[in-house]
């Protein structure tokens, strides 16, 4: 059926964002030159052996425009083989990325309780979030799990409609304004290097949605657990697990890319990935792993001594040495914050000695945070810094 017929359809979507669409697809799409008042792109060789047309008005009129864009959306829909909602979708979204959530097998597909609803779109900002600080940070197991950067792409994201069919849930990532990109049409595409911090967020959850459909093929979490640094880190596993409800509704997931910028390879033409309940198993050994690799982790701590306190004689076998330091290597916080631990006899002199003389001090062990803030358990090799100078900055 010709999607004519669906005025709905072809309300969405002008004259001019699908010019816009075809104008950004110019490896696919080629615009040649035609009599006055006409627009016409004709198709490459790199997607279609036999050159195809398509030819709008440069002026929007109420009557004849509606036949020219549904007769190009049913040439687009049948090359790239999806069907006309979605093809719509792209040209009315050009200049966003667009992540769609599906729910499957709910009992309706227009509502769903709002119980669910509310905790899913929750765990959706947090998806979002814990992909921001990963690109960033690029750990195993965030512990801090916030940051200025990850605040500011939850405000960046739009929470769109939804969609016809199974219920589900549509994350907008806006490129620019529709003007800048008018503008801007014409001028080469950034390349992956250039990529803003918004699009990166959003290929790095199609990357760990790759590793988690890989996982289920090769029956094993290693796809996911070795490749945290380009994909999923625990954070992410466990907010995927949320939005399943721990597996009790299995989802479906779509990412559209923007024309604007090229997308790179390796997520360019992936296929919505399903996380099914056998897909959630690995998903959950996935987060386990990582966040065991975390706590076992050994990181070298920098720092001032800030404060000393002992239970007893600190040289007696039985006191309890406490040392905090300001913390000036914090690979969670660009601000520097406290770290906490207890050292023996021998370690906690040394302690005193370096605060006495403002001395940096190094010291190593596994890194945790307790809800009195940042504690380093099993700390060993405490010593002085051998570089003496520091800046300003850390003795104030």
């Amino acid at each position: 059926m010709s999607t004519l017929l669906d005025a709905k359809l072809l309300s969405r979507f002008s004259l001019q964002d699908m010019l816009s669409f075809l104008g950004y697809k110019t490896q696919e799409w080629m615009q040649v030159n035609a009599r006055p008042g006409w627009n016409v792109f004709v198709s490459t060789e790199s997607l279609s052996s036999k050159e195809l047309e398509i030819a709008l008005p440069a002026f929007e009129d109420v009557h004849t425009t509606p036949v020219y864009l549904a007769s190009a959306l049913d040439l687009l829909s049948s090359v790239y083989e999806e069907e006309p909602e979605i093809i719509a979708q792209r040209i009315e979204k050009y200049d966003s990325d667009v992540l769609y959530v599906r729910n499957l097998n709910t009992e309706q597909s227009e509502s769903l309780p709002l119980e669910i609803a509310s905790r899913q779109v929750y765990e959706l900002r947090n998806l979002v979030r814990h992909s921001t600080n990963q690109e960033i940070r690029k750990l195993p197991y965030d512990l801090m799990a916030h940051s200025t950067e990850a605040e500011r792409i939850v405000h960046h994201y739009r929470f769109g409609h939804t969609f016809r069919g199974s219920f589900g849930f549509l994350i907008e990532s806006p490129l620019m304004h529709k003007e800048e990109v008018a503008f801007q049409r014409g001028f080469d595409r950034a390349i992956k290097e250039n990529a803003p911090l918004s699009r990166r967020v959003m290929e790095r959850l199609a990357r760990g949605l790759s590793f988690a459909r890989d996982s289920v093929r090769s029956n094993s979490p290693a796809p996911m657990v070795q490749n945290y640094i380009e994909g999923f880190n625990a954070n992410m596993c466990s907010s995927i697990l949320n939005l399943s409800l721990g597996g009790q509704i299995p989802l479906e997931y779509r990412i559209l890319w923007s024309p604007v910028l090229q997308t790179v390879p390796d997520v360019a033409d992936e296929p919505p990935i399903i996380i099914d309940d056998l897909a959630i198993g690995y998903i959950r050994q996935a987060e386990e792993q990582l966040r065991n690799a975390v706590e076992n982790l050994t990181i070298e701590a920098r720092g001032l001594v800030k404060e000393l306190g002992s239970t007893d004689d600190p040289l007696g076998s039985k006191a309890e040495r406490t040392v905090v330091i300001r913390w000036l290597n914090n690979p969670y916080s660009r601000r520097t914050s406290t770290l906490a631990m207890t050292l023996g006899a021998e370690a906690y002199v040394l302690a005193d000695e370096a605060h006495m003389s403002w001395d940096v001090v190094l010291v190593e062990g596994q890194l945790k945070r307790t809800s009195k803030g940042w504690v380093l358990e099993n700390p060993r090799n405490f010593r002085v810094e051998n570089e003496q100078w520091h800046t300003r900055d850390e003795l104030t």
